[in-house]
């Protein structure tokens, strides 16, 4: 009588558990492949509403703000679909603007400008090179006096506190890129 050589429940049991972790492996990959397929939300184009900076995951570099997705003070909102950028060159920033209501930025400023409406504001600091934004201010005594102050920096260029919320009577504009 032949005797069948079958290798020991050792062999098998390793065998096994090599399967089975072969299969979590390929299960796990699959799911990646299929999360990187599905098309994310973005601040962008749309103005993605949210309620937490989670909600704006198309960019590191954007965050809830007001209940909408934009770019974190200080980066520049990129016109050409490239995101949030750190940078932009002079020659990059475009005559478009980032509102961020009730804020107002510390920064040092480059020029005063009064009684003048925003869209004025955005044309003075769109023509000066320098100029990466400015506070909008209104000033309420007898009658409203508005300010326009052009400033040189972002919040990414200034001490951390330096873009200050909850500023009613002001809005801070940034300059978009290309």
């Amino acid at each position: 009588m032949r005797r069948q050589c079958y290798p020991p429940l050792k062999v098998w049991f390793v065998l096994l558990c090599a399967l089975c972790c072969l299969y979590l492996v390929i299960l796990i990959y699959f799911n990646e492949l299929t999360k990187s397929q599905t098309l994310p939300k973005t601040y962008h184009e749309d103005r993605t509403p949210c309620s937490v900076d989670d909600d704006c995951i198309a960019d590191r570099y954007a965050q809830c703000f007001r209940g909408q997705c934009v770019c974190t003070p200080g980066y520049f909102h990129s016109d050409s679909g490239k995101g949030c950028l750190e940078n932009c060159s002079q020659e990059d920033l475009m005559d478009r603007f980032q509102r961020y209501h009730g804020s107002y930025l510390l920064a040092p400023i480059l020029d005063i400008t009064s009684d003048v409406s925003e869209r004025e504001c955005m044309t003075i600091c769109s023509t000066n090179r320098e100029c990466l934004g400015f506070n909008y201010y209104e000033r309420k005594r007898d009658t409203s006096v508005y300010y326009c102050y052009m400033v040189s920096k972002t919040a990414r260029m200034l001490p951390l506190g330096s873009f200050v919320l909850n500023f009613t009577e002001c809005d801070y504009y940034q300059r978009h890129c290309v």
